[in-house]
């Protein structure tokens, strides 16, 4: 056999080798995500609701939306990615849930999966609410737009002097957000100084789905943007 069929089946085989790796690698970083859905009651008790509907939009990537298919009666995805999502629970008789989920793929339960517990209220099916379950807001809440969560977003005028001055750009302002979905608070940490002042006035006028926290405060610290330009 010459040197150089031995080379190029070495290449051949070296490159069989990253191919599979990064396969493997990437499957690791995937993996199926149940929740476990309940309606909220105040006396501590649990009543699980079964066939409720779940969309998913990964915020750190395309947003595009996922539905759940069903698994033991709860709605599952299977082979998400890791990462942070919106989740949505919808169930006919209770308000939708919204809550974010960090979805870690290290902590698979016997079952090969994560899960991840919703509670719902009952209510109006139009209404929503943000929830809070567990420790996920802690990793997320200060990292994610919070936008998307917004009833009504101030809206932010354009300055003149800003405009004058071609100031352009994305603004950042830190908020506080009450039980309620009053902003209590706002400081922009990000964008244009000449724009700061008119995103935090506009982000102090919004307010956000009412927050249900488990066990929890609910006083949200999040982040949105504002972005301006002068076209």
């Amino acid at each position: 056999m010459s040197k150089e069929i031995i080379s190029k089946f070495i290449f051949f085989i070296v490159l069989l080798l990253i191919f599979c790796s990064i396969n493997v690698f990437a499957q690791k970083n995937k993996c199926g995500l149940q929740l476990d859905v309940f309606q909220y009651q105040n006396n501590g008790e649990e009543l699980k609701i079964n066939n409720s509907k779940a969309a998913a939009y990964f915020i750190e990537g395309d947003k595009k939306k996922i539905n759940a298919t069903t698994n033991n009666d709860m709605p599952f995805f299977a082979n998400l990615k890791e990462g942070i999502y919106s989740v949505e629970v919808t169930e006919s008789s209770h308000k939708k849930s919204v809550r974010r989920v960090y979805l870690d793929c290290s902590l698979l339960n016997k079952e090969g999966l994560v899960k991840k517990r919703v509670s719902l209220f009952k209510g109006n099916p139009k209404e929503f609410v943000h929830i809070i379950e567990d420790d996920d807001y802690n990793k997320v809440s200060e990292k994610i737009p919070f936008n998307d969560l917004a009833i009504k977003m101030g809206k932010a005028e354009y300055p003149s002097s800003a405009r004058i001055a071609h100031a352009s750009g994305v603004v950042g302002v830190f908020i506080t957000i009450d039980e309620q979905g009053n902003v209590s608070s706002a400081q922009a940490i990000s964008g244009h100084p000449m724009l700061r002042a008119t995103a935090e006035e506009a982000a102090k006028k919004s307010t956000f789905a009412p927050t249900k926290a488990i066990n929890k405060e609910a006083i949200i610290r999040a982040v949105v943007f504002y972005s301006f330009s002068p076209n």
